[in-house]
């Protein structure tokens, strides 16, 4: 095998590529963000009063389109050959949806552009999770899942700077030269990928083979054949859907992973408009705004690799929740057009990127956790592919039912209740999601004592 191949296949490379595929998405998503209220008002006639409720409706539409493509190229990729074929898909459909924003002139087109972006954001994920998995394995998967938060940091963070700059300068045609020249980078580098296998499978065949593999190393010397687990389950395959729904740690970690993300788009929905209301801002500065909160989000990588480290995605991921609450109630102080509350925004959204940074990452490695931990319970059952990209299928289409609720629910209470009610009831949100993740995400913590007590106990009875 020659260097280059050996490199296309490496991990690196794969990491890499999809990297670039979640910037790219995310990029072409955020370029958009400060100019479409303004692009709502001169390119198709919306009126002022009514900007908030057709934002809010256009990034629901991508949330509803994120869920149908999650669960379903998600199923689908568990099912073919290779991901080329999905991966692809959703780097085409991101730039038809970049052409049509580019063409829309009425609001249908509007709707089918976001819808196709939707698409493409669940296909990306969803795919690209998947793949990377394939590659890195659970070991590493903290990690890798904090340079994917990375890259989705640089593009949620970079579109709207380079969207707001842009469209001032040369208007709205320009904003859409770039994304189509990413996206035809990023379908070669998809092409160059080699994949090797995929380590669901992989670990499925050799623990159905092997089922003594699934048992302490310090205590197999001490059992005989007869201690070996007995898996009734063992080579049947059943769906991975209804499997994983079934499980409360999987759900209540697609529900964090929800929450989180639902947070940054409801501020995607509702930060440009309020900006541009309360201190006149133009697509520049409420593009200058956003970077208060996504720098911060670089150190994705950093929180990752320790989730990595502890072997545990329970306290990270409880940090990072604990942290929106003060931020977010600080966000009520923001009612004025001072110099005060300027800069008291700035640093609170800073606070509040901190807490994404903490706790996307493990939310997003619990996904492939809880799914090893189901086969190693039931070795074989999700079937020689596994359930890789089904799980973050299902994932990503909480991300989509947060990108539904989150900008049609806070942007509807903000212009019902006002600011101040609005972020309030995202505190309560985040306090409510603690409830249930912390007894629950990255295992019970009353189930492992119990379960270091049982195999001490069988230690002491073969001894």
């Amino acid at each position: 095998m020659t260097f280059a191949q050996e490199y296309r296949v490496s991990k690196q490379f794969t990491l890499l590529v999809v990297c670039i595929a979640i910037f790219t998405d995310v990029f072409v998503y955020g370029l958009v963000v400060p100019v479409m209220p303004f692009a709502l008002t001169q390119r198709l006639g919306v009126k002022e009063e009514d900007v908030q409720i057709w934002n809010s409706v256009l990034l629901g539409v991508l949330g509803f389109a994120i869920v149908i493509g999650a669960l379903g190229f998600g199923y689908l990729s568990d099912h073919i050959s290779n991901r080329r074929l999905p991966f692809t898909a959703g780097l085409l459909a991101l730039g038809s949806s970049t052409v049509l924003f580019a063409l829309s002139t009425n609001i249908p087109t509007l709707l089918i552009a976001r819808f196709l972006q939707g698409l493409a954001t669940a296909i990306v994920f969803t795919v690209g999770f998947a793949l990377l998995f394939d590659k890195v394995g659970s070991e590493s998967i903290g990690q890798a899942m904090g340079f994917t938060s990375m890259s989705l940091s640089l593009g949620w963070f970079l579109g709207p700077v380079v969207g707001g700059v842009i469209y001032e300068a040369w208007g709205y045609y320009a904003v859409f030269v770039l994304p189509l020249v990413l996206v035809a980078i990023e379908i070669v580098l998809r092409v160059l990928v080699i994949e090797n296998g995929r380590d669901c499978k992989r670990r499925s065949a050799r623990d159905v083979e092997r089922p003594e593999a699934n048992i302490p190393a310090e205590i197999q010397p001490l059992l005989g054949a007869s201690a070996r687990p007995k898996n009734r389950n063992s080579g049947v395959h059943r769906s991975a859907m209804p499997i994983l729904i079934a499980s409360p740690r999987f759900m209540i970690g697609m529900f964090g992973f929800c929450v989180l993300n639902g947070f940054m788009v409801a501020f995607d929905g509702v930060l440009p408009v309020y900006t541009k209301e309360l201190f006149n801002f133009n697509s520049e500065q409420v593009s200058l705004v956003f970077l208060a909160m996504t720098v911060p989000m670089l150190l994705s990588p950093l929180f990752g690799a320790l989730v990595d480290k502890i072997g545990n995605t329970k306290w990270p991921a409880v940090a990072g929740l604990f942290l929106t609450i003060p931020g977010l109630l600080l966000l009520r102080l923001v009612l004025e057009n001072t110099t005060r509350d300027l800069i008291t925004l700035v640093m609170v959204l800073i606070l509040i990127g901190i807490s994404f940074a903490i706790g996307i990452p493990p939310f997003a490695a619990e996904v492939m956790h809880v799914v090893e931990d189901i086969e190693d319970r039931n070795p074989g059952i999700f079937g020689p592919n596994g359930a890789c990209a089904q799980a973050y299928g299902l994932t990503n289409a909480g991300l989509g039912v947060g990108c539904v609720f989150g900008p049609l629910g806070v942007g509807y209470i903000r212009v019902k209740y006002g600011w101040s009610t609005s972020v309030t009831c995202m505190a309560a949100l985040s306090a409510v999601a603690i409830c249930f993740v912390l007894p629950v995400t990255g295992g019970s913590i009353w189930a492992v004592r119990k379960e270091e007590r049982e195999q001490t106990d069988q230690v002491d009875q073969v001894v």
